[in-house]
Formats: structure tokens, C-alpha cells, sequence
């Protein structure tokens, strides 16, 4: 068999996965343009951090916590917390959608999946948040720990998560 005919049989036999990587691929490069782009930041990304800054404030002021925000800031009487543009979830979001976006699923499960998929997300996203903010009350030591390596990894593994559950329910009906 010629290395032309394998590779076509690999290309036949391989079709969707190769597909469903290539939307990936051309999906994602806008998203990380934008996400990277100065004014996308100082605009649309600070006005969601903004929001973000807001509902962590509601949710820590429902918990009985003493807060004040200020803008993107959030301090609490030992902890202040600055909601940045990398914290509001987005691209957390913009992965979730970008998967979404790329699996061979109806317009309409994807519109669901995505307005869904972001919900619960930015939810995870405030309680990570909150979290965080406790963390630095509490026990401040732990706080860069928890910051920069549990909650990393915890957003990701949760946002595969939250597609995996979209995925096999979009599969089942």
C-alpha cells in the first residue's frame, strides 16, 4: 500500500475528529485575538471584571461579610481582591464556547449549551472568587497556593467538565 492510499484511508476513517480539530483551530485564533487585543481588554473585558467585582460583592455582603468594591476592587477588613481581566472567567468561557462551537451538535443545542455552559461557569468563576477572598481572610498563607495553582487547574478541569455533561447530553437527546 502506498503512503498516499494510508494516508487517505487515515483521512477517511479520521474525518470528523480531523474536522472537529480544524473548527477548533479556526475558531480559537479569533477568540485569542480579541482576548489579547488592548481595546477588547480596556473595554469589554474591564466592564465584565467590573460585573464580576459586583456579584462577588453581593454574594460576600449576602455571606455577612464587611466589603466595600470599588471598581474592580474588593476588600474586604485583612484581604483585598482586584477582579482583572484574566479573573472574570472569560477565557474559561471562550474555550467552553470555542468546543462547543466545534461539536457536530444542532444550532439550537449549541445556543442552549453555550448560554448554559457560561452560566455555570461565571457561577464557579464567583465562587472561586469568594473562595479566594475567604482564603486571604482566614488563612492568607494559603492564599497564592489556592490562587494561582488549585483554582487554576480547578476552572479547567471543571469548564472540561461542565462541555463533557453538554456533550453527553447533547448526544442523548
Amino acid at each position: 500500500m502506498h503512503q498516499s492510499s494510508k494516508l487517505g484511508l487515515f483521512v477517511e476513517e479520521n474525518l470528523q475528529s480531523i474536522r472537529v480539530c480544524l473548527a477548533l483551530v479556526f475558531l480559537w485564533a479569533p477568540f485569542y485575538l480579541m482576548a489579547h487585543n488592548g481595546w477588547f481588554i480596556h473595554t469589554v473585558l474591564h466592564r465584565i471584571a467590573l460585573c464580576v467585582a459586583l456579584v462577588v460583592e453581593l454574594l460576600l455582603r449576602s455571606l455577612g461579610n464587611d466589603v466595600l468594591r470599588t471598581g474592580v476592587i474588593v476588600q474586604g477588613t485583612s484581604v483585598q481582591l482586584e477582579v482583572i481581566h484574566s479573573c472574570t472567567g472569560i477565557y474559561q468561557i471562550t474555550a467552553f464556547a470555542v468546543a462547543v462551537l466545534a461539536y457536530p451538535a444542532s444550532l439550537v443545542s449549541k445556543m442552549i449549551g453555550l448560554f448554559r455552559g457560561a452560566l455555570y461557569i461565571s457561577a464557579i468563576n464567583v465562587l472561586r472568587i469568594a473562595t479566594v477572598f475567604y482564603a486571604g481572610t482566614y488563612f492568607p498563607i494559603f492564599l497564592p497556593v489556592l490562587h494561582t495553582i488549585i483554582w487554576e487547574a480547578l476552572m479547567i478541569l471543571l469548564t472540561v467538565v461542565v462541555w463533557l455533561a453538554w456533550a453527553k447530553r447533547t448526544n442523548d437527546s
